[in-house]
This record gives structure tokens, C-alpha cells and sequence, in this order.
């Protein structure tokens, strides 16, 4: 399958989920029983070396541009956040240093495990000597030391299916955007190279190639006497090759014990393969690579608590506004600092401004630092609801931004591998938008998109290779505690702070909420309602060891794509244990009058808290009352 091919076939569109088709053959997305494993692991045989201080600049680009910072309990959700934002939090990169001469370490080749902290020796001598054949480039001599970005593609294609492969670039640009920052206050040199032969690289750490493979190189320091960069550590002294020339320098030989237990890929999707092996080709003979210019951090904010502080931000307040020239200040970071042995850049930005001071709402292309008129739109939110694959996200925020490549344009300059150049350089992008408009005081989320849709809606015959929604956040609340025991069910107690009934909570934003003689009713008031709940969460003591049932009568209203239903979950220490939830697996539909429904559990002694509650998925609208919570013998 050629990238042509595969780029239409993983197209999300109105009418079908993208890269996904009928095939009964294919495995069942985010199945637990295959879900991967976050980190690859080289057991206990190999020599590993703790990052340190002692270690300057490159703990640093590690630890803070690839780390993993928190852990999220659940039974799906359980998973370590790391400090670069990723589809789905599912992280199918992995990190490789090829050590030439950097502080603290003997040459040779490792892995970076983010979760330990740690750097696991795979063989010595000099991989960089491996690295110049693979690129036909002798400047990667006189590196001090290489990184090599690979992706895994099961660990993303278990939840996105094909269209994973495109999120093997995404979350790769990110990781090399903090790098690259991080680099770049430092004063540090740096480029990115992604025509290399795959097989030489792959060979050099032991990968297939299809389970694992290898995808960009970042070359760190040398090459004009830069140093130990005072403070920072650097990377080595001598310009980076320490006491340890490439000339004299043993070539690398892999340990054969260098091999990983526990990459549990259970499945592989043809057309991940088929594209990555039609794009190996391209380019030229001559040494290729996208370089950032030193240009200084633009921003007040140190780089490394700006990556800290970074997440993907879940709620934006949508009367938000940001000021024009911090607009315009996100953008030139973002877009600005590319040169390339290929000429131009392949990506150039479009955004749809939402609240932008002094900017009439609507489409726009960013060019030569200015913001070019596409079109005028009053409804500008909705159709970026609708262009984000209807999440709110990119209706809700300031502005929703598309860096935009001419994919055909890319690969005729450049040759089938410029399809993975123009996913990569609009990561990157995407990846300087987050880190700028964190240190401006705003928050970012990348999302997935309706791929004509955004191409149609900019009048362009580019496409989209990502998107990110920028915007004034909204900060988390902590979850309500649980109640004693079942509170005002008749809802005759007025609302709370958050508008919702007494000693309620959920989440009813873009819908009406009203409360009348005992009724309660949700309904859409905007096109962008996807999804409203209200529930509470009571304590489980009273219904231990019983089978617990929430009732009431319920009344629906909904369209053919719109549903809803009754919900009752039972919660212990590590998350969800048992659930009944009419939404999923019977789902009320189309317009009916008030019909009793139930829903029980058996409440087990391990359970700890229960919660109750409807929830309405799209334009419909859902009354209840009369409502029941009860244990039963």
C-alpha cells in the first residue's frame, strides 16, 4: 500500500470511522486482554546506568523532553503520564541514545527507560560510525552523541487502528519538539534526520522493523566547540568528542543478550507495514535532514518547568479571549526556526480564531507572519466542533489550529519518504504550539479530525497533519465525595454552585437543564451537545453483599444518532468492578413516553463506593422521575 493509499484509507470522515473497515478478522479495539505494555523493558541482564546529574545536558533532553511524570490508576486507564503530549496517552515511542562522547558515559548504544530513569547499554563501541553509512553523512562524526526515536505501532493501533501509524510521527514530534527547545536554550546544536536506510539503523538496535522501527535522528552537540555549556554540564568538552575521536574509536558491537521479553505486539496491521516499507524510499543520494536554527527561547518561562507544567488540557472555558499579540507570538514560535536541505517547509498553519482579540471569527492561513482572510464565519465554534471530529475541544478554546501540508507536492519534491517528512515536520509544529501557549498562560490539546472536511473548510488543496486546539483552561475539579447515603431524589432542593440539583454532579455543558414538579429534564441546546451525565457516587456499605437497583420513569426524545440511559457502577480501591450501563449495551432511542427502567449490580464486599446516575449521548433529550435507589435481598 502506497502512502497515497494508505493516507485515504485512514481518512476520518462523517460517513465511516477512519482506518477501520468491516473485516471480522480485525482485533477488537482497546481490548484489555491485548492491551500493550507503556515501556519496554531489557531485563536485569544488561549493564544500566541511573541518570544523573553528573550526566549535564543529556539527563536533561531525557528526562525532561521524553520523561514519564505521573501514574493514573484504573483498570483502562491505569498508565504513566510522560511530559509530551500523545494520542490517547498511549506513548508507542521509544528512545535510544547512540553515545559518542557524552559525560559520564562509555560509548556505546542505549536505551532510555523513562519510567526507571535509567539508560540500559545494548553494546559498545561507537554507534555513530553505523549512524554516518546509514545517512551518507560524516557531520554525524563529530556529533557527541545521536538519539534515535522508534515507534511501536501496536501500542497505539490497539486503540486507533491503522490510522496509528500517522501517531507514530505525531507523538515522535512532540518528543523531539521538547528536545529540540530544550537544546535550543541550552545554546546546543541540534538537527533532525529522517532519511537514513532504515535497515542499517533498525539492524544497529535489533528491530524488525515492523513491530519496532526506527524513525528519526537527532544529532546533539559537536560540531564547532560548544562544550560543556557552563552550568548545563554539555554534552562532553572538546566540541563534544571528548578524549575519545571517531577515528580511534572501536565500531559497535551489539550484546547479543540485547533483546526485549516483553514487547507483547499481538497483533500487526498489514497496512501499517506495507505503508512504512513504500516509504523507506526518497529524497536523495546526498545527506538530507531538517534542522532547527538556534533562535532563543522566546518566552519568559524556563523551557523545562513549561514541559512540566504541559498536559493536554481537557476543558476549555469557552468565554475565553486571548490578546492579538500573544496570538501572533504562539504563532511565529511555532511556525518560525525551519530550515531544511529540501528547501521550504512542507507544512504552513491554518486556524480557525474562535476569540481572538481584534479578529473576526472564522478561517485563516498564517503566512509570511501575517494571518491571511480564508472566509468570515459567525458560526465558527460549530464547525470547529464538527471539523474535531465533534469534540468540544475544538469549539471551546480561543483558536484551533491545522498545521497543513500539500502531501503530493511533498513526495514529488522528495520521493515516497516525504510523506513521513511532512507528518514529522507538522508534529514538531504541533509541538511548539503546546510549549508556547503553556508559557503564555494557556492551555493546548491535540485532536483528531474529519481529514476533507478541514481541506474542503480552508478551500486548500493541502492536508491536515494534525490539529491542536489552544484556549483559556478550566481547571480540574476534584471528584465529589460520596454521599452517606441516596440525596434529593425528588429533586425539590435547589441547585448547587454548578447549577445541577442538590448533592447532584456530571456534566451538562451545551445542554438545558430543568427541574419541575419532581421532572427532571437534559436536552441539547447547542450542535455542538455530545454528552451530558448526572449522577451521585454513595458510599457502599448498606448495599454490601446485596443487589442493588436504580429506577425511575423516563421519557425520550432523541434523533436516529442520539441515545441515552440509566447507569449504575460499582467502584472499589483499584477502580471500576462491575457495571450496568443501559447506554452500551441497550440503549434507549428515538422518542417514546414515560416506561419504567432499571438497572442492578450485585454489590460485592470489596465494592466501596456505588454510583447512579443517566447519561445522553447527542441531540436528543431524556426525562426522568419518580426515581428509586434500593437494595434487594
Amino acid at each position: 500500500m502506497d502512502w497515497r493509499k494508505f493516507h485515504d484509507f485512514t481518512n476520518h470522515c462523517p460517513e465511516r470511522p477512519g482506518g477501520r473497515s468491516d473485516d471480522p478478522g480485525l482485533p477488537t479495539p482497546m481490548d484489555p486482554e491485548t492491551r500493550p505494555k507503556p515501556f519496554k523493558s531489557y531485563g536485569k541482564n544488561l549493564e544500566t546506568v541511573a541518570l544523573k546529574d553528573d550526566h549535564g545536558l543529556v539527563q536533561r533532553l531525557l528526562l525532561i523532553g521524553a520523561g514519564a511524570k505521573s501514574f493514573k490508576k484504573g483498570p483502562l486507564s491505569g498508565r504513566y503520564f510522560r511530559t509530551y503530549a500523545s494520542a490517547g496517552a498511549l506513548h508507542p515511542n521509544e528512545i535510544y541514545l547512540a553515545a559518542g562522547s557524552v559525560k559520564g558515559l562509555k560509548q556505546g548504544l542505549y536505551h532510555f527507560n523513562p519510567k526507571e530513569k535509567l539508560l540500559t547499554l545494548l553494546g559498545a563501541g561507537d554507534p555513530r560510525l553505523l549512524l554516518s553509512k546509514a545517512t551518507s553523512d560524516e557531520t554525524l562524526l563529530r556529533r557527541s552523541a545521536v538519539i534515535v526515536v522508534t515507534g511501536i505501532p501496536w501500542r497505539t493501533s490497539w486503540k486507533y487502528g491503522p490510522r496509528g501509524y500517522r501517531h507514530l510521527w505525531w507523538d515522535a514530534g512532540m518528543i523531539i519538539g521538547n528536545i529540540l527547545a530544550l537544546a535550543d536554550e541550552a545554546g546546543e546544536q541540534t538537527d533532525v534526520r529522517i532519511n537514513f536506510q532504515d535497515d542499517i539503523v533498525n539492524g544497529m538496535i535489533g528491530l524488525d522493523g515492523i513491530h519496532e522501527m526506527a524513525l528519526a535522528l537527532i544529532g546533539l552537540g559537536g560540531l564547532g566547540g560548544l562544550g560543556g555549556l557552563g552550568g548545563l554540564g554539555g554534552l562532553g568538552g572538546l566540541g563534544g568528542l571528548g578524549d575519545n575521536p571517531v577515528q580511534s574509536a572501536p565500531e559497535y558491537e551489539p550484546n547479543p543478550q540485547a533483546v526485549d521479553p516483553e514487547l507483547n505486539d499481538t497483533y500487526t496491521f498489514q497496512e501499517i507495514t506495507a505503508v512504512h516499507d513504500s516509504t523507506a524510499t526518497g529524497f536523495t543520494d546526498q545527506p538530507t535532514t531538517l534542522q532547527i536554527k538556534p533562535r532563543g527561547w522566546a518566552f519568559d518561562a524556563p523551557v523545562d518547568q513549561v514541559i512540566l507544567k504541559r498536559g493536554s488540557t481537557r476543558r476549555f472555558d469557552d468565554e475565553g479571549v486571548i490578546e492579538q499579540e500573544v496570538f501572533m507570538k504562539i504563532l511565529r514560535y511555532a511556525s518560525s526556526g525551519f530550515t531544511h536541505d529540501w528547501g521550504e517547509d512542507l507544512n504552513e498553519l491554518f486556524l480557525v480564531a474562535h476569540s481572538v482579540e481584534g479578529i473576526a471569527p472564522g478561517a485563516y492561513r498564517w503566512k509570511d507572519n501575517q494571518l491571511q482572510h480564508v472566509s468570515t464565519d459567525i458560526e465558527s465554534r460549530d464547525n470547529g466542533f464538527f471539523l474535531s471530529l465533534n469534540q468540544a475541544l475544538g469549539a471551546d478554546g480561543v483558536a484551533t489550529l491545522f498545521p497543513m501540508a500539500n502531501l503530493q507536492n511533498a513526495v514529488t519534491r522528495l520521493g515516497p519518504r516525504g510523506y513521513r517528512a511532512a507528518q514529522l515536520e507538522g508534529a514538531i509544529i504541533s509541538s511548539r504550539l503546546y510549549l508556547a501557549s503553556y508559557a503564555e498562560g494557556f492551555g493546548a490539546s491535540g485532536l483528531t479530525f474529519y481529514d476533507e472536511e478541514v481541506s474542503r473548510y480552508f478551500e486548500t488543496s493541502s492536508e491536515a497533519t494534525l490539529e491542536v486546539a489552544i484556549g483559556k483552561p478550566i481547571p480540574r475539579k476534584p471528584p465529589a465525595p460520596a454521599l452517606t447515603d441516596v440525596m434529593n431524589l425528588d429533586f425539590a432542593e435547589g441547585p448547587n454552585e454548578d447549577g445541577l440539583p442538590a448533592h447532584w454532579a456530571g456534566d451538562t455543558r451545551t445542554y438545558n437543564l430543568e427541574c419541575k414538579d419532581g421532572v427532571l429534564q437534559i436536552s441539547a441546546r447547542s450542535k455542538r451537545a455530545t454528552w451530558a451525565h448526572l449522577g451521585q457516587k454513595v458510599e457502599a456499605e448498606r448495599f454490601k453483599g446485596k443487589r442493588m437497583s436504580f429506577s425511575c420513569n423516563v421519557s425520550v426524545d432523541c434523533d436516529e444518532r442520539s441515545f441515552c440511559g440509566l447507569y449504575l457502577s460499582a467502584d472499589g480501591q483499584e477502580g471500576n468492578i462491575a457495571l450496568d450501563h443501559m447506554a452500551k449495551d441497550r440503549p434507549l432511542k428515538g422518542k417514546q413516553d414515560f416506561q419504567r427502567q432499571i438497572v442492578e449490580l450485585d454489590i460485592s464486599t470489596d465494592v466501596t463506593t456505588v454510583t447512579f446516575g443517566l447519561a445522553l449521548v447527542g441531540q436528543g433529550s431524556i426525562q426522568i422521575k419518580n426515581l428509586v435507589v434500593e437494595p434487594a435481598l
